[in-house]
């Protein structure tokens, strides 16, 4: 049974009992040599901890008794803060260790029976082995509720004499320990967040949902302001979901409590450098620099106020967006990148440098596009230029003012690719080739060679024909001796003199003597040198027109 009220008075008592007793009662038992500890001390021991958390220390009594009856009661008393009460807070709990020896019973103050473990905040030791050493370790808990009283409890460990089962009695020699504990607030102010940014608002609420750490997606979005007529178009540009944390790092307090139950958590955001724009989903255009939005730290599917929206304003640059919680203390902050125009084109290659004259082999033109301050450009629009149009029908227009062709009053038009811009970082631009040849690659800010500020560097796209106009065998030697290997080289050309590229190329050769079968060579792994179909193209790779046939010449 909980004696905590009655103790709360009786702490003085024990303590002055302990200084002026002389001797010992008529029912106090004859024990010698006790010790007590709390914590390893004999004299203070002290704990703090949060509302909702649990202090322990051990606790620890060693005595020996003069007949088989003495026994050792080890209780607490408490006294709480003005206001408060420690009803409900102690209780031991014990665990069978080697640290506890010669120990027959342990049983609740008074009752007889058995100690119930969490639940008694006193007991009593007992041996049935006359003057052999007894030692007993147990933890004593304080357990403080989410709505615990803060401040500092004082907690008195004591201990009891019992001679032959009488009712045990504080001697002189008895002992006792002052143990403080200090119970703190729970730590629900917002000292920080989990901030999970992102291109849309179904990824950020799916990281805000794991509760994992800060997921902040290198947002890089356009500027949002059309180059021809500049207007803005206030793009939603990033979607913020946070999730709140105290000075601990903790959503939760120790006592399990959401740090934003119940009327969810404000979170003002402002741009406090560059440009771009911020609101919730309920706010409307034109959006503003400051706006708050709302943590819940929920599972649940986010509301709009618990949405913040980024956008657009029509400036380039990085925008750094602060947010603070309801004191104005700053509490974390994140940047979202806003882009200008193409400026430059960089790590100009193409997918493919020799392609044959086929819808099915086209090219892509490849670049990193940056706008003026450096920043990769993910949305906009660059123009492609060939030299020579004739090589390259679709895709590019022509750099070669004799292949200007008009459009619109302009001469030397591009084409424009538009949000080519791929998940490895660079745009892609296609390309169909269409006639044998060379033709140089670039790419330009404008659709006219003379508008353009800016031109990057040329990469050459080769044209093969898909026809052979000549053909040429050529033989690894001379001569040979019968059934001798021999290696045949086939050389196809175009009408251009490059090398041919058709798997059609030829289907079969003639030889007025057997060959006999290939055994290695080209694309071809089997069959007889005379019949087996020439392939000299490879998609993707290097064309050379060229075939070989490792075969074995006659043997007679």
């Amino acid at each position: 049974m909980k004696t905590n009220f009655k103790r709360i008075a009786f702490a003085v008592v024990v303590a002055l009992s302990l200084g002026v007793l002389g001797n010992a009662s008529a029912s106090a038992g004859t024990i010698i040599g006790e010790t007590l500890t709390v914590d390893g001390s004999s004299t203070t021991a002290s704990s703090t901890i949060t509302q909702g958390e649990t202090a322990t220390v051990t606790v620890v009594t060693s005595f020996t008794p003069e007949v088989v009856q003495d026994s050792m009661l080890v209780t607490t008393s408490c006294a709480a803060p003005a206001g408060a009460s420690c009803y409900d807070l102690l209780d031991f709990f014990w665990t069978p260790t080697t640290d506890s020896t010669s120990v027959t019973s342990v049983t609740t103050d008074g009752s007889g029976t058995a100690f119930a473990q969490n639940t008694d905040d006193s007991f009593i030791v007992t041996t049935s082995t006359a003057a052999q050493a007894v030692r007993f370790t147990a933890s004593l808990k304080f357990r403080a509720s989410a709505t615990t009283t803060k401040g500092v409890y004082t907690v008195t460990v004591y201990t009891k004499s019992s001679n032959a089962g009488v009712a045990p009695a504080v001697t002189a020699t008895n002992k006792s320990v002052i143990w403080t504990v200090t119970v703190n607030e729970q730590k629900t102010t917002v000292a920080g967040l989990n901030t999970y940014v992102m291109p849309t608002a179904a990824q950020a609420e799916y990281w805000a949902n794991k509760f994992a750490t800060s997921q902040d997606s290198a947002i890089v979005a356009s500027a949002g302001k059309n180059v021809t007529s500049g207007a803005i178009s206030y793009t939603a540009s990033a979607y913020i979901i946070a999730n709140a944390k105290n000075s601990l790092g903790e959503t939760t307090t120790a006592a399990g409590t959401n740090i934003c139950a119940g009327a969810s958590c404000t979170i003002t955001a402002t741009v406090t450098n560059g440009p771009g724009l911020v609101a919730n989903a309920n706010v409307s255009a034109p959006y503003p620099k400051t706006t708050t939005f709302t943590v819940d730290n929920s599972l649940s599917t986010a509301a709009a106020t618990e949405t913040l929206i980024v956008y657009s304003d029509g400036t380039a640059g990085v925008s750094t967006i602060t947010f603070y919680n309801s004191a104005g203390t700053q509490i974390g902050s994140t940047s979202v990148t806003f882009t200008g125009a193409p400026a430059s084109a960089t790590s100009v290659s193409l997918s493919d440098t020799t392609v044959a004259l086929s819808s099915s082999n086209n090219a892509k033109v490849r670049a990193v596009i940056k706008d003026s301050a450096g920043s990769v450009i993910k949305t906009g629009t660059v123009y492609v230029f060939a030299s020579d149009t004739n090589v390259v029908r679709s895709g590019a227009g022509s750099s070669t003012a004799a292949q200007y062709t008009p459009v619109a009053g302009a001469r030397g038009h591009g084409v424009a690719c538009t949000d080519g811009y791929v998940t490895a970082g660079y745009w892609e631009c296609n390309l169909t080739i269409n006639d044998t040849g060379t033709a140089s690659i670039t790419l330009s800010d404008s659709w006219t060679v003379a508008a353009s500020s800016w031109t990057s560097s040329g990469v050459t796209v080769t044209g093969i024909g898909n026809s052979a106009a000549s053909f040429a065998v050529s033989f690894d030697k001379a001569s040979y001796a019968a059934g001798e290997q021999a290696i045949i080289t086939i050389t196809a050309k175009d009408l251009a003199g490059r090398a041919a590229s058709n798997s059609a190329a030829f289907t079969s050769a003639t030889s007025n003597m057997s060959l006999g079968n290939t055994i290695a060579g080209g694309t071809q792994a089997s069959g007889t040198a005379a019949t087996a179909a020439w392939v000299g193209y490879v998609d993707r790779g290097t064309e050379t027109g060229i075939e070989t046939r490792i075969v074995f010449m006659p043997t007679s």
